[in-house]
């Protein structure tokens, strides 16, 4: 009992105005766990830069969840500083993804790395 109520209460926290604005119904499955219905962004073609290992800028394309604040994964059992299990998958738009990474964004809340 006290687990839905941390569930729905950390869920009304989820950045209010993005989720009603940019927000899709997915599922998330931590591993483990049940699937969890939210509403977060996602983006199936968000560009993400980062550097090689000589410290070149590169690009690369796919997709993304969030942000997502980091107390609502938390109480999923997902937490920012986690490496993501293989069996954590989110449905979105019809389609499963693997989550690949996490990424915090530096003021609570963190996007989702998928992979197909």
């Amino acid at each position: 009992m006290a687990t839905s109520l941390f569930k729905t209460v950390a869920a009304d926290m989820l950045h209010p105005a993005t989720r009603v604005v940019f927000g899709e119904d997915v599922t998330m499955t931590v591993w483990g766990g049940s699937p969890v219905a939210l509403s977060a962004p996602f983006d199936a073609a968000y560009v993400r830069e980062t550097f090689d290992e000589n410290g070149m800028p590169v690009s690369a394309v796919g997709p993304v969840l969030g942000p997502v604040d980091s107390v609502y994964l938390t109480g999923l059992g997902l937490t920012p500083s986690a490496e993501p299990e293989e069996a954590t998958v989110v449905v979105a738009e019809g389609t499963t993804y693997r989550v690949d990474d996490i990424q915090p964004d530096g003021v609570g809340s963190v996007l989702l790395i998928l992979a197909e």
